[in-house]
């Protein structure tokens, strides 16, 4: 074994944490020379002045500890036997009160990777409370993975299908979606958005706040904000952006329709999508009128019929689930 190997287990008997077998080595290397026992009561007395420190540690403790040892190979080059040994006392004594630190805090707090949560939708929607107050809405098929504890410097999930986030505003703490085939992600500090991914393209859909979407084919990705869209073509690399006249493709998660001064051919997509209906608007002059109506859960007859109320025109049925508008105005 090497010096650092030795103060390493020195640290370990400090802290409680060495096997009996280490502690047969190292009181075997202790006996073997005075300079041994000397190196040993300066990290002990470091060891003992760390206790008063407040241990705030938020850094990987394994990395810092790498560098430590990293530090004491090098200042342990072997120039001269009498020179190398003071220096490696220096460099103890010197980065004790870290390793001490390191220990401590592993000691006290019991720093552990967080457990990885995981929850999906085989069968309909459901809805999942994150640590952090964060709300998502899993539609069916979905699944998402998240820290038991979001511990960093992110709020970092995995997502695999489509999902509604309302996240919970940390500006310390950025939250970020991670795609399930890494083809991007969204970043944001607290909002409303839905995404969809599927073989083809991934879909972000803004509804408050404002989010970045970043595919890994651009490095800076595209800011999208309250009302915006962007549908990333996973075999052409390309994303476009669009206004977003309705939020009823997210009806799956709100549960029913809404309109705020829409243009009836996006209404009328729009109940056909919901429905799996086929809708016929008779006078093209009705295409561009502008509708409006609160939240409803209601059957498409009972739709069509309020509709048809608002602008006078008259509805039919015309097949098993087919209906056609005829007439209208829009004043």
């Amino acid at each position: 074994m090497q010096d650092n190997d030795y103060i390493v287990l020195l640290h370990k008997h400090l802290s409680g944490e060495i096997s009996p077998a280490e502690q047969t080595t190292l009181d075997a290397w202790l006996q073997s020379s005075t300079e041994n026992a000397r190196l040993a009561d300066d990290l002990r007395l470091a060891w003992e002045k760390s206790e008063g420190y407040e241990k705030t540690f938020d850094t990987d403790l394994d990395a810092a500890f790498g560098k430590v040892q990293a530090r004491i190979r090098t200042e342990e080059q072997p120039i001269r036997a009498t020179f190398v040994r003071s220096q490696l006392l220096r460099v103890a004594a010197t980065i004790a009160l870290l390793l001490a630190g390191v220990w401590g805090f592993r000691h006290f707090y019991h720093v552990e990777a967080p457990a990885q949560m995981v929850v999906s939708s085989p069968t309909g929607n459901k809805e999942v409370t994150l640590p952090d107050g964060t709300q998502v809405w899993l539609r069916e098929g979905a699944e998402v993975a998240y820290p038991a504890a979001f511990a960093g410097n992110t709020r970092p999930v995995q997502l695999k299908g489509e999902a509604y986030f309302k996240v919970a505003h940390d500006a310390s703490k950025p939250f970020r979606v991670q795609m399930e085939d890494g083809k991007g992600s969204v970043e944001v500090l607290g909002t409303q958005f839905n995404v969809r991914q599927n073989a083809e393209e991934i879909a972000v859909t803004v509804r408050e706040g404002k989010v970045r979407f970043a595919p890994e084919t651009q490095s800076n990705g595209v800011v999208l904000t309250a009302g915006k869209k962007a549908v990333l073509n996973k075999a052409r690399r390309q994303i476009v952006t669009e206004n977003v006249l309705t939020f009823n493709e997210l009806s799956w998660q709100s549960g029913g329709l809404e309109f705020v001064r829409t243009p009836l051919r996006q209404v009328v997509r729009d109940l056909q999508t919901y429905y799996n209906a086929q809708i016929t608007l008779g006078n093209s002059n009705m295409l561009d009128c502008t509708y409006t109506a609160p939240l409803t859960r209601q059957p498409l007859e009972k739709v069509l019929e309020s509709l048809s109320l608002t602008y006078q025109m008259q509805w039919e049925k015309t097949g098993a689930n087919a209906y056609r508008l005829t007439g209208g105005s829009c004043q």
